[in-house]
């Protein structure tokens, strides 16, 4: 399965990518794109690493640049405030960034359920959230964790 996102994803990039790149000029200059990262970049994000490294993107008309976001809640804003052209944001920071008023159109996902997961030792004997009652845990800096862990 993650294989198949990966491989959605990258075919996703290149054809947002040769959309832009017929808008280079005709003296050949490459359309400039800032591609932001939902978070610091892993193996799931090899596939853009590589292809940038290879040359794939230059070829399609695009000088493509990379950012690491400070916290998992700014991409959203640095694609919404024209920082990054494009990017990676966890599907309910989608959601919620819209409800909040800033013009974020989604072309695809990488995961059809959200990812949060809760880790506890097993010798606290946690077997359902409700266990969580009254204990104390912590959350990412994710927007998205919070409304789907609530």
């Amino acid at each position: 399965m993650k294989k198949l996102a990966a491989l959605c994803l990258a075919v996703g990039a290149v054809a947002v990518g040769a959309a832009w790149a017929s808008a280079s000029d005709s003296a050949g200059n490459l359309t400039k794109v800032k591609f932001v990262f939902n978070f610091a970049p892993g193996g799931y994000d090899a596939n853009l690493i590589a292809g940038e490294a290879k040359g794939f993107f230059k070829a399609q008309g695009l000088d493509v640049s990379f950012i690491v976001p400070a916290t998992g809640a700014d991409p959203a804003k640095l694609i919404a405030n024209g920082a990054a052209n494009i990017g990676l944001v966890h599907s309910l920071d989608v959601l919620l960034a819209r409800s909040h008023g800033l013009p974020l159109v989604s072309v695809g996902t990488t995961h059809q359920f959200g990812t949060l997961e809760v880790l506890c030792p097993a010798s606290k004997h946690i077997t359902k959230l409700t266990d969580l009652y009254g204990k104390t845990y912590g959350l990412t800096g994710i927007p998205a964790d919070r409304v789907m862990f609530e």
